[in-house]
């Protein structure tokens, strides 16, 4: 079975003490745990190095016969005596004395990670300062949080923690009196978390003990401090507020009791009151350029934001369009495959039929010649050839086939009529002898022959008459048939016009679709909020 996470164990625990009456919380539980355990190793410390300390905690012997053979307790004393600088039996005098000369030197300086964890642990040790735990006397819980720092890497003492706690305090009051003097927001990077300290744990005591030793640069209790001084310390204040040499602790701490004591306000000059609004903190300079640099990045995040909503614009825009062109393609291509397919039939239609045909209407009317047909009519109906007449001939009786008929009427005629004359020419001229009698019979036989021919024409007219008039009716019908081809043609070669700048303008937006979609893919032009691009032109159709 694993290890259950400790804070499952510290919700079953506070679960057990809700039943017995205690309403407490897991969290609440192991914050008490953790600062009695820290509270118990200090005064175990201070028992194994054998000093008679009267500093005692609640329940010391329970936890002791608890946590004296825990691993993580004899780590920690193991680690104590192996320090280079062991805690020595001094008193609270010489313990002070030694905090002034060190702060002088230069050797402990308060940073802003060791403030912060001051904080923490005055938070965590708030019940401490307000229910005082069975009458515990404020320098334990000043040596715990001493420790605690210790264990986190900081090495301040007790005397330490207690005088910048009240140094805190005391700056507090003073931004907060600025900040109200002036109608302006405290930035004094510490004001929120010191506020709320106080709210808690309430305002510290002033410190009493300061009479028992002298130190270096120590005035005299009760007197006051000159204008002078307190610009000097203002002065020093600015330089470093972090960093307090000991006589502006003292001078500090004297004023606090001062102004506890007497009821004054602890800047009584009005013009030293100016000059030290006068000045500005690098904290508080530190503080102004971190909210601006928050402002900035908030200023940035809404600006990308409002990028972000127009490229969201900018996507839906195209989207939109690009459905629009979708289906627009979709009908150009269902368009041009019907052309194509129509197309395709008539050119198997022109192969499949002799160009040269005249006859209507079995001659292709989409035929791409036609200046070389045009040609050909012409030819045909108005050249006085003798071989076209009569080939003319024979493309109208092939039409109307009644005119065969009258056509085989006339050469059966003809035929009769030349047989007839050349019988006649025999019997005129039976030998060589009778040349005058042949003579005078070929007079008579011209006679004859005149007269037969026009008897022969009297029967012929009316057949060439119809002849005619039938062959005039067809001529009129070839000139309406070329006149319908004709305009049949023109009609062809405006709709190939047409559809001819139909494909080109396909073509194009074919190939603007195309590079439209190439910047897609390749994510040009999303960043920028240009120009709405115009839908698709469409092209009419005939």
């Amino acid at each position: 079975m694993g290890v259950r996470k400790k804070k499952f164990i510290w919700t079953d625990i506070a679960f057990e003490l809700s039943r017995e009456g205690f309403h407490v919380t897991g969290i609440d539980c192991d914050r008490k745990w953790r600062n009695l355990k820290i509270r118990y190793l200090a005064v175990l410390e201070k028992h194994e190095t054998g000093e008679k300390s009267g500093h005692r905690i609640d329940y010391f012997d329970s936890i002791h016969s608890f946590l004296k053979d825990d691993e993580d307790t004899i780590a920690y004393l193991l680690r104590r005596k192996q320090q280079p600088f062991p805690k020595q039996e001094k008193s609270s005098a010489y313990e002070e004395e030694q905090f002034s000369a060190t702060s002088a030197e230069g050797g402990m300086e308060w940073t802003e990670k060791s403030v912060q964890l001051l904080l923490d642990l005055l938070l965590e040790f708030r019940d401490a300062f307000t229910n005082k735990e069975g009458g515990h006397a404020d320098d334990t819980v000043w040596e715990a949080i001493s420790e605690q720092m210790k264990l986190e890497g900081h090495k301040p003492g007790p005397e330490q923690c207690r005088r910048k706690w009240s140094y805190l305090v005391s700056n507090f009051h003073q931004q907060k009196a600025e900040a109200e003097a002036k109608g302006s927001v405290p930035l004094w990077p510490y004001y929120t978390r010191v506020r709320n300290l106080i709210s808690q744990i309430g305002i510290p005591e002033p410190i009493t003990d300061i009479d028992t030793y002298t130190p270096v640069k120590r005035r005299s209790r009760g007197t006051r401090v000159s204008p002078r001084k307190r610009m000097k310390f203002i002065k020093q204040e600015i330089q470093d507020p972090d960093y307090i040499l000991p006589t502006q602790e003292e001078d500090d701490d004297d004023d606090i009791f001062l102004a506890s004591t007497s009821n004054e306000p602890t800047f009584k000059s009005p013009k030293t009151k100016v000059k030290a609004s006068s000045y500005l903190l690098p904290s508080e300079i530190q503080e102004v350029c971190d909210r601006l640099d928050r402002v900035e990045e908030n200023m940035a995040v809404c600006r990308r934001l409002e990028h972000l909503e127009a490229r969201l614009d900018d996507v839906s825009q195209q989207q939109q369009a690009q459905s629009e062109t979708n289906l627009l393609l979709t009908q150009v291509l269902s368009e041009l495959s019907r052309l194509s397919h129509a197309i395709t039939n008539r050119y198997n239609t022109q192969t499949s039929t002799d160009p040269t045909d005249l006859n209507f209407p079995e001659a292709d009317p989409y035929c791409k010649s036609t200046s070389s047909k045009l040609k050909r009519g012409k030819e045909h109906y108005f050249e006085e050839d003798s071989v076209v007449v009569n080939e003319k001939c024979v493309q109208l009786t092939a039409m109307d086939p009644s005119l065969q008929e009258i056509e085989d009427k006339i050469d059966d005629v003809e035929c009769k009529a030349e047989e007839e004359f050349l019988y006649e020419e025999e019997l005129s001229y039976p030998d060589s002898n009778a040349v005058g009698e042949g003579h005078n019979q070929s007079k008579k036989n011209q006679e004859n022959d005149d007269t037969s021919s026009a008897q022969t024409y009297e029967k012929v007219k009316p057949l060439l008459k119809e002849f005619g008039v039938r062959s005039q009716v067809l001529h009129d019908k070839k000139l309406l048939v070329e006149e319908v081809r004709l305009k049949a043609e023109e009609a062809r070669l405006n709709a190939f016009n047409k559809m001819a700048s139909f494909f080109e303008n396909a073509e194009e937006f074919l190939d603007s679709y195309s590079d439209m979609m190439r910047a897609l893919s390749q994510g040009e032009g999303l960043g920028r909020r240009g120009p709405r691009s115009k839908g698709p032109q469409t092209v009419k159709e005939d």
